[in-house]
């Protein structure tokens, strides 16, 4: 084990682990960053490189491009998703509006039925009272006549 390796706590690296601490050593490295090195580099590799950057750049324009539409196209049908929910919500106040106002209606006919019959009834009992009434003052006078003929 290297020293490199013992300061990150590092005591059986993996080989793919051992491999890429090898690299990094060698990239850190004076060597690698001599000037004429970078110029090699760029000869070999400048090119495909550059044509690597270009394409990720064009794959992640056409990446943000497309999240735009689909965020777009997502708050469109959001929208119009709370647009239709608000017409059914209003659509059904409406219809329960309808329907208190049909039953109160209701029962204010079917209140004014009930009290035009006790009104009827109240009526008619005192009607029969008073029937009663002067059947028991006629009858009285009958009797006080025949008490006054008998004496």
């Amino acid at each position: 084990m290297n020293d490199e390796m013992v300061k990150k706590g590092i005591n059986n690296p993996g080989p793919q682990l051992r491999g890429d601490m090898v690299a990094d050593a060698i990239l850190e490295s004076p060597i690698a960053k001599d000037p004429s090195l970078e110029q090699v580099r760029e000869i070999l590799f400048g090119a495909e490189s550059r044509r690597a950057e270009a394409a990720r750049e064009a794959l992640e324009s056409r990446i943000a491009e497309r999240l735009g539409r689909l965020e777009g196209e997502y708050e469109r049908r959001f929208e119009k998703l709370l647009r239709e929910l608000q017409q059914r919500f209003e659509k059904a106040a409406a219809m329960l509006e309808a329907e208190a106002t049909e039953r109160r209606e209701s029962i204010r006919k079917q209140h004014e039925a009930v009290t035009a019959q006790i009104q009827s009834a109240a009526l008619s009992l005192n009607q029969t009272k008073t029937n009663r009434d002067e059947l028991a003052g006629l009858l009285e006078d009958i009797a006080n006549r025949l008490r006054a003929a008998g004496a």
